[in-house]
């Protein structure tokens, strides 16, 4: 493959080591200097400002996307790409809950393909401790009841907790399922450090999970520890990913084969990162999927909510749609619309009772220029235009032509097939322009 940098951090270089590890190759890089592109590829990839060039897909098959530097070019740029289908490999968390939430919907329409990485998402321990968790009464420790992870970190502030915090509820996700609640407890929920926050959540089978962050001198480190009702599993997470040690009770001196599969967390999953990528561009499902990982920031996104209330929250996991959005903006709209023509039955009725002068025409010709008393007082009263008497007709006339804007602009979905040709001619387009 032919890879694309869109932005600079840690997690980029693993992933682009790992992919030129394979054979594939970094062909260019944008929003970053000449020396960071000279860390991503060798020779330095090809840098520049046009980034939109990636939108037609001419000479890269494939985008890697920092979550450094968050901003509104960024959000303009991930909609964009998600939008020609390009496919990505997004490092988590990339974006804010909400944009989250837009992309999915973009995607959903567009079939685009992208795969999410960020250190210790595809370990092979977390595997084996989610079908550990899944055995229930069977397993090692009995039947799982809470999943703790406590995490020290040597700097506390809110960016740096909140992404943290994205990832590891995102481990809690993979080991529990989709979660129900949310509860935080800690400092201010606009604080500049979120130094001791306690989050705590639950699934639909009341299994807890509890995430804390305390000070430490060294260098990030957590332990995550299942309990269930006849024992405890414990992982340690310290280091790079390949230095995690899962310990299940019972499996290291008797079974050899759970012993081999507590030792499978030394697997690259940088590398398991790009292979995922190739298998999404061939059409293949990869997890975590983008809508998967949407409902880790529906937690993310109500966190802040629950620590500002000092109250449980609780999340709907409904899966966000265009025609989802549309509704509701229309229900919004159609109540906004009956509200603002009622007031106005009102305002006219107090005009009317207190009989204000709004009409011009009401003083000029009356008692005196007719002879007749019920003529006159017709006259001093003239009736408005037809057209002008049916206003409340028309706003809600046009509420009910706006529901078929969803049918007129709705967009026919991408198909897979589709999407494979494009990938196989990438291989006969020109190479990317030279530096």
């Amino acid at each position: 493959m032919k890879l694309a940098c869109l932005g600079f951090d840690t997690d980029v270089i693993r992933l682009a080591e790992a992919a030129r590890q394979v054979g594939h190759a970094i062909v260019a890089a944008f929003d970053v200097t000449s020396a960071q592109a000279s860390e991503l590829a060798a020779p330095p990839a090809a840098t520049g400002d046009d980034w939109e060039s990636l939108l037609h897909g001419t000479f890269a098959d494939a985008v890697i996307v920092s979550a450094a530097d968050y901003s509104d070019r960024r959000a303009d740029q991930l909609r964009k790409l998600t939008q020609a289908a390009v496919p990505l490999l997004l490092v988590h968390p990339v974006c804010e809950p909400i944009l989250a939430f837009e992309l999915e919907m973009i995607r959903s329409d567009t079939n685009c393909r992208m795969v999410t990485y960020f250190p210790g998402v595809r370990q092979a321990a977390m595997a084996r401790l989610a079908e550990v968790i899944g055995q229930g009464d069977a397993s090692p420790i009995g039947r799982a009841e809470q999943v703790i992870i406590e995490r020290t970190m040597p700097r506390r502030e809110r960016e740096m907790v909140m992404r943290q915090l994205s990832r590891d509820m995102e481990l809690v996700r993979q080991l529990l399922g989709s979660l129900r609640n949310v509860s935080a407890v800690g400092p201010e929920h606009d604080a500049a450090t979120y130094e001791n926050l306690v989050v705590t959540a639950a699934n639909e089978q009341d299994q807890l999970a509890r995430w804390s962050v305390a000070p430490t001198l060294d260098a990030d480190e957590a332990v995550l520890t299942v309990w269930g009702s006849t024992g405890r599993a414990r992982m340690t997470m310290s280091g790079s990913p390949a230095d995690w040690q899962l310990t299940i009770p019972g499996e290291a001196d008797s079974n050899p084969a759970s012993r081999q599969a507590s030792d499978a967390p030394r697997r690259d999953d940088a590398a398991a990162a790009i292979d995922e990528l190739a298998l999404a561009i061939a059409g293949r499902r990869t997890r975590p999927e983008w809508n998967e990982l949407c409902r880790t920031m529906e937690v993310m996104d109500a966190m802040p909510v629950a620590l500002r209330r000092g109250r449980k929250i609780e999340l709907y996991g409904e899966e966000p749609s265009e025609s989802g959005t549309f509704k509701g903006i229309m229900s919004a709209g159609g109540c906004g619309i009956l509200m603002i023509v009622l007031l106005m039955f009102v305002v006219g009725s107090v005009i009317e009772g207190f009989r204000l002068p709004m009409r011009k025409s009401e003083v000029a010709a009356t008692i005196a220029s007719q002879a007749d008393t019920a003529v006159a007082d017709q006259s001093a009263t003239p009736r408005w235009p037809l057209w002008l008497r049916l206003w409340p007709v028309y706003p809600l006339a046009l509420f009910l032509v706006l529901q078929f804007l969803l049918i007129v602009s709705k967009k026919p979905k991408r198909n897979s097939a589709s999407d494979s040709e494009r990938a196989s001619d990438h291989d006969s387009n020109p190479p990317p322009p030279k530096r």
